[in-house]
């Protein structure tokens, strides 16, 4: 019943002018979505603005706005830290705009994802009302397939998986499902924000389905530019954590001036919760075979 603004901050011009009218072109995208009229001469967050004015007075509902990828300007630009630094104030900027449109009540729900969490005072200083479900227990899986989800809703193709992967010489004529699923799990599975309910990737899940065979399809495709180029940074001669711990303190001090890996390494998915040692601290490790193939055949070569 609400209306819903949708947009996502991927592959956006760079430089402070480029990445402003990008975000308003989106916008403006969005407008025509709703029946509106394009905005001109207003800022990205005025642009915004305007849009859920109209549309809160149209509907008489408050309006969801949903943001993908907020941090992806800064990401984009990670090689050029003065430039990273323009593009955060940019985004700065806007996202005080959707703070100020909350406290005027006009927003049912506004819901931000992102590869890592940049402080609040860097990127959010006028949006200080977030509530991060990175580690509440109450989401932990919220972002892929449990072990009862995976036998559930996907047992049904594995028989055409097996039958192909024994075709082509990938797997023995003598092999079961079983040794399939304990295959697939082995490969995909492992990710966990407690410690104690882990979930399989579900972008590799669905891939590995659809190809019916197992390899690296989360690395391959997702953006890792932003990681190579921090470790690319490093001056020292980098050398990959093995079992790390992190508290909560360093998972929400990410900052530019001061990028920790062990804190991004955990949240771009190269590490996950092994088990928690204390309320604010977690030992970490890989999560699963196909990261750590991703490491040993490409962090690791840098």
């Amino acid at each position: 019943p609400y209306p819903v603004i949708t947009l996502s901050m991927a592959g956006l011009g760079k430089g402070e002018e480029k990445l402003e009218q990008d975000i308003i072109n989106r916008l403006n995208v969005e407008a025509i979505n709703h029946s509106l009229e394009p905005f001109k001469d207003l800022s990205p967050g005025g642009s915004l603005q305007m849009m859920v004015a109209i549309l809160h007075e149209r509907t008489k509902e408050r309006v969801a706005i949903l943001v993908d990828e907020y941090e992806a300007p800064i990401h984009e630009a990670i090689n050029d830290l003065e430039l990273a630094k323009i593009h955060r104030q940019v985004l700065q900027s806007f996202y005080t705009s959707i703070k100020s449109l909350a406290d005027r009540g006009m927003t049912h729900l506004v819901y931000v994802t992102g590869k890592t969490k940049f402080t609040q005072t860097s990127i959010f200083s006028g949006f200080n009302n977030l509530y991060d479900l990175t580690l509440d227990p109450d989401y932990n899986a919220a972002c892929g397939f449990t072990l009862e989800e995976f036998e559930t809703y996907f047992s049904q193709y594995l028989p055409d998986v097996l039958k192909y992967n024994q075709t082509k010489g990938f797997m023995s004529t003598t092999a079961s499902l079983e040794d399939l699923k304990n295959d697939i799990i082995n490969y995909y599975n492992g990710y966990s924000w407690d410690g104690k309910n882990r979930i399989l990737n579900p972008f590799s899940l669905i891939k590995m389905l659809d190809h019916k065979l197992l390899k690296q399809y989360w690395f391959e495709t997702a953006t890792q530019s932003f990681i190579i180029e921090l470790l690319k940074r490093k001056e020292r001669e980098f050398e990959f954590p093995v079992n790390p711990t992190m508290s909560t303190i360093s998972l929400s001090a990410v900052d530019l001036d001061n990028l920790r890996l062990v804190p991004i390494l955990f949240l771009m998915g190269y590490l996950t919760i092994e088990k928690m040692l204390k309320p604010t601290e977690y030992l970490l490790r890989r999560p699963n075979k196909e990261v750590n193939e991703a490491i040993e055949s490409n962090l690791l070569n840098l």
